[in-house]
């Protein structure tokens, strides 16, 4: 089972989040208050696969889309499980910044609304940018808790569609 502590469990001697984001000091949130100093250290944000972004959302590495160049077309999908009372949300964002994903309030956060639909407003120059794929799951049921099992994305540049309409041309030729 994974389950983010508390800071009240039995026989815990301390439980340092590290979320302050700034200063020396790790604040110990358990009782026993053994607060740390940080020593040749700094603050960075970086996510390593899904992260917690203090929000309730889970946050992906950023994609760099930069070798794609221009796409022509993309989808995200998925696959959840929700009961009754719960649901899953699925928000990508396409930025310059491939270290500091937006802001949970920012307008780049755009919702894919059903499991293989496009990438809301791709783009067409896609140098310098990368993807970021936001998941939501919420229940209004304390019993009850949704469940992700999987997200993935594609992007199909438009040089491998030209490629492909070409080889479709050629065996059309070939055929007839």
């Amino acid at each position: 089972m994974n389950k983010r502590l508390e800071g009240d469990e039995t026989g815990l001697v301390g439980y340092w989040p590290m979320n302050e984001g700034t200063g020396t000091t790790v604040y110990d949130e358990s009782a026993n208050n053994n607060d740390g100093t940080i020593e040749g250290a700094t603050w960075t944000k970086q996510y390593i696969g899904w992260a917690l972004d203090g929000e309730g959302h889970r946050i992906s590495n950023p994609l760099d889309l930069s070798n794609i160049v221009e796409a022509h077309e993309s989808s995200v999908e998925w696959a959840a499980t929700t009961p009754t009372d719960t649901s899953v949300e699925i928000h990508v964002a396409v930025t310059t910044d491939g270290v500091n994903p937006p802001a949970s309030d920012s307008a780049d956060w755009k919702l894919v609304a059903n499991s293989g639909d496009s990438i809301p407003d791709l783009p067409s120059d896609l140098s310098d940018k990368y993807l970021w794929v936001r998941q939501t799951l919420s229940s209004d049921d304390p019993e009850s808790t949704p469940s992700l099992q999987s997200v993935s994305h594609e992007i199909v540049p438009v040089s491998v569609r030209f490629l492909s309409d070409r080889v479709v041309a050629a065996l059309e030729e070939t055929i007839l």
